[in-house]
Formats: C-alpha cells, structure tokens, sequence
C-alpha cells in the first residue's frame, strides 16, 4: 500500500497552523488583561503593556521570517515550502501559547518569579 501527500494534507497543516495562531493570540490577550488588572505586580502597567504588543509584534514578524528560512530548502510555493512552513509556525504558536499561559498565570509573577517568594537574586550559581 503506497502512502501519498495529498493537497488535503496541506490544507490540514494550512489551518492547523491558523488554528494555533488564534489560540496563541487569545492567550496572548489573556496575557496583557493580566499585566492590566493584578494588584500584585508593581510596575508601570501601561508601559509594561505597550513594550508587551511591542515585542508580540517583533515576535510574530521574526517567526515569518524564520519559518521563510527553514522552508527555503524546498521551492517556494511547492507543498514541502508550504507544508514546512505552517509546521513551523504551529510548533512555534504553541511554544508561544505555553509561553503566555505560563507568566498569566495566578502562581507566577511577569518575571517568572513565585509569588509569595522571596524576589532577592541569589549570587550563587
């Protein structure tokens, strides 16, 4: 029995890769209403906000373009170019999703930091 690629895996693939690019959206917005609304994170919320869209911005411009890169080995437009290129951008939405859904969280501060912990920097290493 002979395995074969066809257009519906690409398509697949092509609406996966839409599918966590939402969801990683939605978290990141979840994200932002965290940096907005709890007491205990002490800094200037707007500012931290701002370089927040800033950076998601950046992020999803130098994903583009590194998934442009990895896909390069094939000939554009071809259905390994556009096969690879949206499994990397999924495999990289989802990192980002996790990524966001970790520092919104109850139990962890925007730096990464336990909350309740102490926040001193040890200079042991």
């Amino acid at each position: 029995m002979d395995i074969m690629h066809t257009e519906d895996v690409s398509i697949c693939m092509a609406n996966t890769a839409i599918e966590k690019e939402k969801e990683y959206t939605t978290e990141f917005y979840s994200y932002l209403k965290s940096i907005e609304t709890k007491e205990e994170r002490p800094y200037n919320k707007e500012e931290v906000s701002k370089l927040a869209k800033e950076a998601k911005k950046s992020w999803d411009e130098y994903l583009k373009k590194e998934c442009l890169i990895e896909s390069a080995i094939y000939e554009k437009g071809s259905a390994g170019f556009n096969d690879n290129y949206n499994s990397c951008l999924k495999s990289n939405y989802c990192k980002r999703f996790e990524y966001y859904k970790k520092i919104s969280s109850n139990n962890i501060s925007w730096c990464g930091r336990y909350l309740g912990g102490s926040d001193r920097v040890s200079s042991e290493r």
